[in-house]
């Protein structure tokens, strides 16, 4: 992962590089200034561009797609608006498409890793849910973030109802949605359990 910071002519912020470091270690050892606007250090961006490419695992350049794949990524794609799916739905459509059930597991975690849609297997609360729409997750995070609710940087559990019980576009989580999101935050490490309440 390289962390690439735009528009330096206006300053080169601190924002804890190290901190993030220790939290993401596969971040490259040193962010990368750079500003769109004068090219300013775009020399030294495709320098590090070109050394960690040959890092990049293999099978996302050489695993061959066939039709298959495609379709079931296309209706994928076109249900998009859903936000999320169960596991067992995702699996559905793969075997409509043709696509083994070995098949399947392997393109999740490719349309994962490649940021498609959003599944954390390994989560026991996340699991059996397949997020097609990783950008209704942002906004949802952002609600949370941006609250005023929010008390010192500690939430208790009957804000988040009131945080994502909708806004001016008609947007309203049920209550499956919103557990979603909390085991997703908590996934993300954009919060911690309160152990001592």
């Amino acid at each position: 992962i390289a962390l690439i910071v735009n528009k330096i002519d206006d300053g080169y912020p601190d924002f804890g590089f190290d901190e993030l470091r220790k939290s993401f270690p596969h971040i490259y050892p040193q962010p990368l200034f750079i500003s769109a606007k004068t090219l300013e250090n775009f020399d030294d961006l495709e320098k590090t561009v070109r050394k960690l490419i040959p890092q990049i695992s293999k099978d996302i350049f050489e695993t061959t797609r066939n039709k298959k794949w495609l379709a079931a990524k296309e209706e994928l794609e076109n249900r998009k608006k859903e936000n999320h799916i169960t596991l067992s739905t995702y699996h559905e459509i793969c075997h409509r498409h043709g696509l083994s059930e070995r098949d399947a597991t392997v393109w999740l975690h490719m349309l994962n890793r490649i940021g498609g849609l959003i599944y954390f297997g390994e989560d026991s609360n996340l699991a059996n849910w397949v997020i097609l729409n990783p950008e209704w997750v942002r906004e949802a995070m952002y609600k949370v973030i941006d609250s005023p609710l929010l008390e010192d940087g500690v939430m208790r559990a009957s804000m988040f109802t009131s945080i994502w019980l909708g806004d001016s576009e008609k947007v309203n989580y049920s209550e499956d949605e919103r557990e979603i999101f909390i085991a997703l935050m908590l996934a993300y490490k954009l919060c911690y359990p309160q152990l001592n309440p």
